[in-house]
């Protein structure tokens, strides 16, 4: 057996065991259990099946649009993110309500599952107000701890975060 993964349900005392991945976590998300591991990433674990196989899980989140208090036009020159990840993770921007634009994010040292990871976004793209995302790529599984926006005026000046 190569791989074992052992699940004790609380609520009826009972125990399920899964040989397919080595999944480090397990639960459930919108009544669908899940799974997270290095090798397999976030994978949807499909019911009745005794050794899932599974699909992995596309995961995204945006957050709120700011126009940062200011009405003047804006440009995201980085996005730099704290995370620890077992798979390549993108960062997107989207300014006025417009089309998300994806950027990858780039391991900022040796050890690309910890640390730093940070995107050079477009400077051809501006707008008074943007929004900024994050998305796995390929159901990888991530962690993040903090998410910086480099920010510039459009009209050259120096940039704010």
């Amino acid at each position: 057996m190569e791989h074992l993964t052992i699940c004790f349900n609380l609520a009826v005392l009972a125990a399920t065991q899964l040989t397919r991945h080595n999944f480090t976590g397990l639960g459930t998300v919108a009544g669908v259990p899940v799974g997270c591991g290095p090798e397999a990433g976030l994978v949807a674990i499909e019911t009745g099946d005794s050794d899932p196989g599974g699909a992995p899980i596309a995961a995204r989140f945006e957050l709120a649009g700011t126009d940062l208090g200011d009405r003047s036009p804006k440009q995201i020159a980085r996005v730099i993110a704290g995370l620890e990840t077992t798979g390549t993770m993108e960062a997107l921007v989207r300014y006025d309500k417009g089309d998300w634009q994806a950027y990858p994010l780039t391991p900022g040292y040796t050890d690309l599952s910890h640390g730093r990871q940070s995107a050079p976004c477009s400077r051809r793209h501006k707008g008074r107000y943007f929004q900024v995302g994050l998305r796995n790529v390929a159901g990888c599984d991530f962690s993040l701890d903090r998410l910086r926006v480099v920010a510039a005026p459009a009209s050259g000046r120096r940039g704010v975060t």
